[in-house]
């Protein structure tokens, strides 16, 4: 290749590129000046799209041209004004290439506010290796990524976790093996499972009743139409109302379903029939863990 072409191309390049190049500052600056400009004195952070939520920005230039882009499902990037206890929210738009007020979902917070938040990014408010901390459903959590929390938005009423009965033990992303499932649900409310999945007598159903095995309803359930029956353990709080149900098969290899009700959440897990006997214990030990990654309670 002559000089005189090498000189093209060079020249080609740069005039392909420079257009994407002025974007991404014009971008960059926009996002910084405003966010300033919306938080003021105020305390304020950014995350922006992650494989599995949202990350806090490690750099200004997470903010340049697309690269708070997200896939369709979460904002381009959430700007968090104020106190995790109450914070105000923003979505930026590349449309009016600004923050816009509030954000889809709400969406978890995996940021931390602070103030000169540009001043201070690599700073020890960075997940570590080791754990994950987030906000959601005004709460503060910390928990061990072998735990493989995930919030579920855009209705915020659920944190998964990924842990193995009988001692909730982290299970490093492992949903399943064979027999037992490890997916832990906690819904920040009194589900409506916990009544909708006890079977009553009607046309469709046939109860046939077993007596009481350590403090539990114990049934027989026969479903019109399948020739197999199921078995569902229950309790009831001094309303009347479902406080813990347990269904399972009669097969003692395949794992039940656990549901149950404290202090206004609702926690759902499996385990094997033979840890029925120890059901409060269980449940006790489920509440204590997720006390324990709590760091901020609600307020």
């Amino acid at each position: 290749m002559g000089v005189a072409m090498a000189r093209k191309v060079i020249i080609v390049i740069i005039l392909t590129t420079l257009p994407f190049v002025v974007y991404s500052f014009f971008v960059l600056f926009s996002a910084i000046n405003h966010a300033a400009q919306i938080a003021l004195q105020e305390p304020f952070c950014i995350q922006v799209p992650a494989k599995r939520g949202y990350k806090e920005i490690g750099s200004i230039f997470d903010l340049a041209g697309l690269r708070m882009l997200s896939d369709g499902i979460k904002n381009h990037a959430v700007l968090v004004v104020g106190g995790l206890s109450n914070p105000h929210l923003y979505h930026w738009s590349y449309w009016a290439n600004r923050f816009v007020e509030g954000a889809y979902g709400p969406p978890p917070i995996y940021c931390k506010p602070r103030v000169a938040f540009f001043k201070n990014l690599e700073s020890p408010f960075l997940d570590s290796k080791d754990e994950i901390n987030f906000a959601f459903h005004g709460y503060r959590f910390s928990i061990p990524r072998s735990y493989d929390s995930r919030p579920e938005w855009p209705n915020p009423d659920t944190l998964m976790l990924t842990a193995k009965a009988p001692e909730f033990t982290p299970t490093n992303g492992v949903l399943c093996d064979e027999h037992l499932c490890n997916m832990i649900e906690i819904r920040f409310e009194i589900s409506s499972r916990l009544e909708a999945w006890r079977s009553v007598p009607d046309d469709g159903h046939r109860i046939e009743n077993l007596g009481e095995t350590n403090g539990l309803v114990k049934q027989r359930v026969w479903v019109k139409g399948i020739s197999s029956p199921s078995i569902q353990y229950f309790s009831l709080d001094n309303r009347g109302k479902v406080k813990t149900i347990i269904l399972c098969f009669e097969e003692t290899d395949i794992q039940c379903l656990h549901t149950f009700e404290a202090d206004g959440i609702t926690y759902g897990f499996h385990h094997m029939p033979t840890d029925i006997t120890e059901w409060r214990t269980l449940q006790s030990r489920l509440v204590r863990l997720f006390g324990i990654f709590v760091g901020m309670v609600k307020q």
